[in-house]
């Protein structure tokens, strides 16, 4: 987990809850049954979400790197710095795209 996907909750701290009550309940007698509820709990704990803000502000940034390389590119004064400005973007827009579609395999 990273940058697009968090977590809802802290994973060790709905397993400690389940856990705690766990031991302190009375055995059960379908313990298959609870153990199924908690691990399901546990699972839904786990399940990350996309952040919708975090992916904005980085495609924001690859969209102002490439209108300062616009802009750069048509200013004589700018025009070596321009060719930087599109390596930089470059970099970026394919590291960005990277991130999302491996935190995205990564996530499940």
């Amino acid at each position: 987990m990273g940058v697009f996907f968090t977590r809802q909750q802290n994973l060790a701290t709905v397993a400690q809850q389940l856990l705690r009550t766990a031991h302190a309940a009375q055995p059960s007698a379908d313990p298959g049954a609870n153990a199924t509820a908690d691990t399901d709990t546990i699972v839904n704990a786990a399940r990350p979400t996309f952040s919708v803000n975090r992916a904005l502000i980085a495609l924001g940034l690859v969209i102002l790197l490439f209108v300062l390389y616009a802009v750069s590119a048509h200013d004589t004064k700018m025009a070596a710095h321009s060719d930087a400005l599109f390596h930089l973007f470059e970099v970026v827009a394919s590291g960005l795209t990277a991130l999302l579609v491996g935190e995205a395999a990564s996530s499940g």
